[in-house]
């Protein structure tokens, strides 16, 4: 393919008048693996410039830009690296204004065809002697590509995952940092770290690459080390006590995903984020609005910051497509997507183009950019839209899907590793922390009144205080976590309504006056809905209608019984109701329009 006919298809941003000043090269490279695969490789730069010799790169942001600044040839360099565009195994293509070094302006195309793969590379020099090292180095480095690309291709054909050469580890640990991540392993050992993790966790740090340390995802390392995800979860919490890891609270951006603040203490979280390349301020307070992530602490092993750049796609899976388009312009995009949910939308927005993909007849789908839209698509089909806002756009074509390896702050919260071991964290005041689903559960005693009046206070006290030491206990075996205490009641929350409704049964099996030394019986209730997590003196407290509506049901229930909303009796196992007599009941709740229908179980 010659130079012309793929700058036809991809032209520079800015026309040039005078072809001459600009020093440019073009190679094919032949190859026979997967072009997808091979795409997928080659977007991620970050693993490409450090095989490549080139220099580190420092990465900041101003005014919503990526600025890059490097050396080369022992000068500076420093450039805008504005956000890249590119199909999905068709296309990328890199634009950069410098703002200090050997260039005005840089251009670069990656075309993939069936066969070979395009690169054309195009440089606007400052002056005479940077014009004399692009002629002497273009075709240089080009050719470093292009060998790159042949091994890239070699790997594809085996079949392997990632390129052999991509993970690398150059860090050479000192007897001190040994010393201290064996000490600080063995602390966390005993503190109930499982010792068949130790192998793993070791090398994790000292031979992990840092272009995947610097945020690690634990259920993505779970999958692949082939271990429970919440078991890991948990010893991740015991690390992170033991400063071998360090907890992050990622704030997201909910328009390109990627962590904006990040913070080590919850209270530090912020009500209000902003993310400079999408041009936009949010609340904090949508689903899955914080990642929980873990760093390694800087005392083992020092880790260089990433940012979440508007550049590489490598980082953005999600992302099929990303196009700038100019005010008022037209495009025409010919796409073939696999079943699924996508969106269509600019950077800044979180609306827009909604396309359900399967075995649907339409082919061809216009768009008006100003308007949201749901349509259903073939999984073949031409995008035709206009850009009607009044500048230049950043539009992606992103498929919608949750990252598994997403690890929320309800999932840390419902554990007694952190309930334990991070009892002081809370959450900042105003902030809102979406906590999604909850099994909200409610113990009180019955009759405390006459309690204190039958004993006296100074035994009915003690009797108090110990029973919440036996309740901790069973529900600790039912995987609950207790949330507060409201002077002699107790507020829960467990994994599933299964898990809580066992935790009730062993709970009444154990406080009945009949066989206990206790006073008193219990009466439980119970509900399952949305919750948000809030600072109500207590650290991390759960809040909402769903909590109001769990401690309402207990004026429902009496001695060995447990009150639950009709919603968490249906999620009920029949096996779990075996040992209950069920009567089914409305409770009106002051209010609310409509009584609610709830069920009272009653120990049999």
């Amino acid at each position: 393919m010659r130079i012309i006919e793929l700058l036809e298809k991809y032209p520079w941003p800015t026309r040039s008048d005078n072809r001459e000043e600009i020093i440019e090269h073009i190679i094919s490279v032949p190859v026979s693996g997967d072009i997808n695969l091979l795409w997928s490789w080659l977007s991620d730069t970050s693993r490409i410039n450090r095989y490549l010799g080139m220099a580190n790169r420092d990465e900041f942001e101003k005014d919503g830009n990526l600025i890059i600044t490097t050396e080369s040839l022992g000068f500076p360099q420093s450039w805008i690296e504005y956000p890249w565009k590119w199909v999905r195994g068709e296309s990328i293509v890199v634009d950069r204004d410098y703002i200090h070094g050997f260039a005005k302006k840089n251009h670069s195309i990656f075309y993939f065809e069936e066969n070979t793969i395009h690169i054309y590379m195009g440089f606007i020099p400052t002056n005479f002697f940077s014009k004399v090292i692009f002629k002497l180095g273009l075709k240089k480095i080009m050719g470093q590509i292009a060998e790159l690309i042949q091994l890239m291709d070699i790997d594809a054909q085996k079949g392997l995952q990632l390129p052999h050469f991509f993970e690398q580890n150059n860090t050479k640990f000192s007897i001190y940092q040994k010393q201290i991540l064996n000490q600080r392993l063995q602390n966390a050992i005993n503190n109930g770290l499982e010792r068949a993790l130790l192998k793993k966790i070791e090398a994790l740090i000292s031979e992990g690459d840092e272009l995947d340390l610097y945020r690690l995802r634990v259920k993505e390392l779970a999958k692949k080390w082939d271990i429970d995800s919440k078991k890991l979860i948990k010893n991740f919490i015991i690390l992170s006590h033991c400063k071998v890891f360090d907890l992050s609270w990622d704030i997201i951006c909910p328009s390109c995903h990627g962590p904006r603040t990040e913070t080590a203490n919850l209270v530090n979280l912020l009500k209000m984020d902003e993310c400079d390349a999408c041009k936009i301020q949010f609340e904090t307070n949508f689903e899955r609005a914080i990642e929980v992530t873990f760093k390694v602490n800087p005392d083992i092993r020092a880790i260089k910051e990433l940012q979440f750049c508007a550049a590489e796609p490598a980082k953005k899976k999600q992302i099929y497509a990303q196009w700038k388009i100019k005010s008022g312009q037209t495009i025409t995009q010919n796409l073939s997507l696999e079943d699924g949910e996508y969106i269509v939308r600019s950077i800044s927005k979180t609306e827009g183009l909604s396309i359900s993909v399967s075995k649907n007849e339409s082919k061809v789908i216009d768009w008006k950019t100003n308007e949201p839209q749901e349509i259903k698509s073939n999984n073949d089909f031409n995008l035709n839209f206009t850009n009607h806002d009044n500048e230049d756009k950043i539009f992606v074509l992103e498929k919608r899907f949750k990252n598994p390896y997403f690890l929320e702050p309800a999932e840390i919260f419902s554990l007694r590793e952190f309930r334990n071991f991070f009892k002081d964290e809370k959450i900042g005041n105003g902030v809102q922390l979406y906590l999604g689903d909850q099994v909200v559960l409610f113990t009180d005693i019955v009759s405390s009144t006459r309690l204190y009046e039958r004993v006296g206070d100074t035994e009915a006290y003690l009797q108090v205080k110990s029973h919440f030491d036996d309740v901790y206990r069973i529900f600790e075996e039912q995987e609950g976590v207790i949330i507060k205490t409201i002077g002699d009641a107790v507020m829960a929350s467990f994994p599933t309504p299964n898990h809580a409704i066992q935790a009730s049964k062993n709970l009444h099996q154990y406080f009945d006056r009949k066989h206990t030394n206790f006073d008193f019986d219990l009466r439980i209730s119970a509900h399952v809905g949305k919750a948000i997590g809030v600072n109500q003196n207590t650290g991390v407290d759960y809040f909402g209608n769903t909590v109001n509506v769990s401690a309402k049901l207990q004026a429902l229930a009496d001695e060995q019984q447990l009150a639950i909303s009709e919603k968490f009796y249906k999620l009920l196992s029949d096996d779990y109701l075996r040992d209950w007599d069920i009567e089914e009941l409305n409770f009106n709740i002051p209010g609310k329009a409509e009584p609610l229908r709830a069920v009272r179980l009653t120990l049999k």
